[in-house]
């Protein structure tokens, strides 16, 4: 992500502190995961606190995936440093098809139509191969064509790997039930805040509908899946959203 998206949601002051976490010596930031998400937190918080006292912007809110119907416009879908911004405009009306790159693959008026919840449908639902659905096909020929796409994805072979890492994550929400990614994040890559904000995002609209802007496959498999209810984090609330809320 750059510098200019993260200069947008959170400002110069959040750029600096933000270079100097992730270029800490190696340990210091894991003693200080606390310390450090109470940092970001309250630099998070900036917008909401405008409306709310003492806000939690990152807090897990539970909700029906099936409420999920919607993409959001915003210009930075999947960023999660806009996580507490308030917003106005119109990202929420006029949902633009190509604010992310491959459109083709993300892009659909509901979640639902979008060719990648399409193809999970196909395979876990109607047991189509991997290499039969269109999703598939579609990454196959773009990376044939040397791009780069789908995590990063740049042969058939790591289309593959990644086909059995869905099927994996499939099966052990099936098993075990969906659970926050939070704590099994704890000791992977990434530094304290990508891996605490690593759940579904989603935006609020003007009127209160959920748009999702990132964790398209969880939301696929929890929708497959018929489960109740899943974690999210409110990224960005739309600013005549909060004001009929909180005046």
């Amino acid at each position: 992500m750059g510098f200019s998206t993260v200069y947008d949601s959170q400002g110069f002051l959040y750029v600096l502190f933000r270079f100097l976490s992730l270029k800490s010596p190696a340990g210091i930031e894991d003693a200080l995961d606390e310390e450090l998400l109470a940092v970001y937190r309250r630099f998070h918080a900036r917008d909401l606190s405008r409306y709310l006292d003492d806000p939690d912007p990152f807090a897990l809110r539970y909700v029906d995936p099936d409420r999920i119907r919607t993409l959001t416009g915003f210009e930075q879908p999947t960023s999660y440093y806009y996580v507490g911004n308030v917003r106005g405009g119109d990202w929420d009306v006029d949902v633009p098809y190509d604010n992310t790159a491959y459109p083709e693959l993300y892009r659909a008026e509901t979640f639902e139509e979008v060719l990648l919840y399409r193809s999970l449908e196909d395979h876990f639902r109607h047991g189509t191969e991997w290499e039969d659905t269109e999703f598939v096909r579609a990454v196959y020929d773009l990376v044939d064509d040397g791009e780069r796409v789908w995590h990063e994805c740049e042969s058939r072979r790591d289309v593959d790997r990644r086909c059995e890492r869905v099927d994996a994550l499939y099966h052990h929400i099936d098993k075990h039930g969906y659970e926050p990614r939070r704590e099994s994040n704890r000791d992977g890559p990434g530094d304290v805040l990508s891996w605490y904000l690593d759940e579904v995002l989603v935006d609020v609209s003007r009127d209160g509908e959920l748009c999702i802007a990132d964790g398209y496959h969880r939301l696929s498999i929890a929708k497959l899946l018929d489960i109740d209810e899943i974690p999210v984090i409110l990224r960005i609330r739309h600013r005549e959203h909060m004001r009929n809320q909180y005046g």
